[in-house]
């Protein structure tokens, strides 16, 4: 019971980490990454 509650979270939170990753260098690319680290700081699990 407890494991499958923990591996749900870890995969929330790798889901998370990892939209987070792939915005922030989709953004960094396009040159527009000021306002979002602005509104949306990175979150470190």
């Amino acid at each position: 019971m407890y494991a499958v509650l923990v591996l749900v979270l870890l995969q929330t939170a790798l889901g998370l980490v990892c939209f987070q990753l792939t915005e922030l260098l989709r953004l960094l690319q396009s040159g527009s990454h000021q306002p979002f680290l602005l509104q949306q700081p990175l979150v470190v699990v």
